[in-house]
């Protein structure tokens, strides 16, 4: 049975779900993360690497748009969620099988024969995940946060810890999509339990018609992002080879931790609560413009701190096998900031009903990104790769400026950019003082210096945001206690 969304809870409250349940997850995540990095090859986690570009396509394709359609077009009934499940059960079966029949040119590609049975374990991904889509996107509309939070920590420990108990019986590679065969099925039951779907409605044509042209779009443009976002490790992988991958992919992943554990907890709920604005457009620029200042002062510092202490993060995480991962790290943490910042705009353009310009946004940015990609690639170098991505998402924010901003919002692009100035001059100010600190204190012990380094870079962003009062940019949680709820 389906229930109506509970609009007395705010966004805060759903906010502060996630929050537990993120940070409860990045823990758990880190500690398996450190544990079997010390446990496989860098060679095996590029295998793997591989292995996950198909998984994340295929399980994209799956999802045919159709979640965030569920979270927009609240007349839906149950009847109608019920019909859209049961077209995902073919939808799924018929990915899979196209995955497992795929691994054999994967395989030649890459010259390597393990990847045909590790794909097609992996299809079952596929299977789990387009299943998924509408239980998934009911508890979201349904604004059932507390569901989804508990869920998201006891699929990690569980799936973690089969991860580590099969890489220490010499399971390699297979540790690995294992970890993720297990997460998909387990969230899988977990969502289709909550919601009660049932498998038993075959009239899907009607609400497959009534949300096709939003969903086309969305899905349109998530496959697009997918290749925006994987073509790097394709590349590296069938030019540099799996061990080049693993240390890329690893600084990738570091990367992305911020990016996916800070804004994954604004970009769940944002559409949810936000969408009630879509003939509001000021209102909705607003209050995403709050957020956007929030994930600026967190992402901006986060950027800094990549670019001051590489060597530390990826030692303290992986061990110094990775050491080669260190200069990528650096490179890729440039991009931090402006990335949070941007990983929020689309859900904005889902809740103004504009997935339209989303897909435009998405072709326009894959094109920037391939570019980067082609000739980063080319240089053979993961330093000048790392540099040149970095560079493409920054670009891709002007492009957001200019689609979403502008056109969907109305909005003056220097209206909006004006707003991030002090973050980034905070950024550029700590940077200087902790590499400066750093000359300074090396005669000192490691340990003493690299306190200092960190004392340094904290100590310059906090001046420049007490100056500047933009620390005020915290004031946005208040504000959450009426987004989406107002009457």
């Amino acid at each position: 049975m389906v229930n109506n969304p509970r609009k007395r809870d705010s966004m805060l409250s759903a906010l502060g779900m996630q929050l537990v349940a993120k940070y409860s997850n990045v823990v758990v995540q880190l500690g398996v993360t450190m544990v079997l990095a010390r446990l496989l090859t860098p060679s095996e986690y590029g295998t793997v690497a591989i292995v996950t570009v198909f998984t994340s396509f295929f399980s994209i394709v799956g999802s045919a748009g159709i979640s965030t359609a569920i979270i927009q077009y609240k007349e839906l009934t149950s009847n109608d969620y019920d019909a859209l499940f049961f077209f995902c059960l073919p939808l799924g079966l018929i990915l899979a099988g196209i995955f497992s029949i795929a691994s054999i040119p994967i395989s030649i590609l890459y010259n390597d024969s393990l990847l045909v049975p590790l794909c097609c374990l992996a299809s079952l991904v596929t299977l789990f995940s387009t299943l998924n889509m509408v239980p998934n996107g009911v508890l979201l509309c349904e604004r059932r946060f507390a569901a989804v939070s508990v869920r998201l920590v006891v699929t990690s420990v569980a799936s973690g810890a089969l991860a580590i108990g099969l890489a220490v019986a010499g399971w390699g590679c297979w540790a690995l999509v294992w970890q993720s065969v297990a997460s998909s099925a387990m969230i899988l039951v977990w969502n289709w339990s909550a919601t009660r779907l049932r498998l038993t409605n075959i009239h899907f044509v009607a609400p497959l018609k009534h949300i096709w042209c939003y969903s086309l779009y969305q899905a349109g443009f998530s496959t697009i992002n997918y290749f925006s976002r994987n073509l790097d490790n394709l590349l590296v992988g069938g030019v540099m080879g799996p061990g080049e991958l693993g240390y890329y992919d690893k600084a990738y992943k570091l990367m992305g931790y911020p990016i996916n554990y800070l804004t994954g907890l604004f970009s769940e709920v944002l559409q949810p609560y936000l969408s009630v604005y879509q003939d509001q457009k000021r209102r909705l620029y607003e209050y995403w413009l709050s957020i956007c200042r929030m994930l600026a002062l967190v992402g901006m510092f986060v950027t800094a701190v990549f670019v001051c202490f590489p060597s530390e993060i990826v030692f303290v995480m992986f061990g110094d096998q990775w050491a080669a991962s260190v200069p990528v790290t650096a490179a890729l943490g440039l991009s931090v900031g402006v990335q949070m910042v941007n990983s929020t705009s689309g859900a904005i353009f889902q809740s103004a009903g504009r997935t339209d310009e989303l897909f435009k946004s998405g072709v326009i940015c894959t094109c920037i990104s391939l570019v980067a990609i082609l000739v980063g690639v080319a240089s053979r170098s993961l330093s000048i790769l790392g540099i040149l991505i970095s560079v493409s998402y920054y670009c891709h924010f002007a492009v957001t400026v200019w689609l979403l901003v502008v056109k969907v919002l109305g909005i003056q692009a220097s209206d909006f950019l004006r707003s991030f100035g002090p973050f980034v001059g905070a950024a550029a100010v700590a940077i200087v003082l902790a590499m400066g600190a750093g000359v300074l204190v090396v005669q000192l012990s490691a340990v003493l210096g690299i306190a200092i380094r960190i004392l340094a870079c904290i100590g310059g962003y906090a001046l420049v945001l007490g100056v500047s009062g933009e620390w005020r940019a915290v004031y946005v949680f208040r504000d959450m206690k009426r987004m989406g709820v107002e009457q």
